[in-house]
């Protein structure tokens, strides 16, 4: 698999016609402790990984489905709120937040000043 800034997610496109390079941001807030935020970190990218291969439309949404899923069987008490952005080497930006994490999104315009617009809620 190829592309990711961060070595993680980049490789198919989900049987749309060839390879696609990914970027994945993510910011994770741990509730009672790391456990939650840390099993995010290190399980997320490859769960991208997998709703790609699979084709999922929305990869960043399933992904976080499965992790959450994940850290639950093991019948942990604490949790953690989430912002995370997959971006697609084409522009198209899948954002996922949850609990009380906020995205903003922000883009240069034309005379170099900067628009942002926050994304989820």
């Amino acid at each position: 698999l190829g592309g990711c800034c961060c070595g993680c997610c980049g490789g198919d496109s989900g049987g749309e016609g060839g390879a696609s390079t990914y970027v994945l941001a993510a910011c994770f807030d741990g509730h009672r402790g790391p456990r939650a935020s840390l099993h995010a970190a290190s399980a997320l990218p490859a769960a991208v990984r997998d709703a790609i291969r699979a084709g999922e439309p929305s990869p960043l949404a399933a992904a976080w489905r499965a992790v959450a899923q994940s850290y639950g069987e093991g019948g942990e008490q604490d949790g953690a709120c989430a912002s995370m952005a997959l971006v697609r080497q084409d522009g198209l930006c899948e954002v996922v937040n949850c609990g009380d994490c906020r995205t903003v999104l922000c883009a240069r315009g034309e005379g170099g000043g900067e628009g942002g617009e926050e994304a989820g809620g």
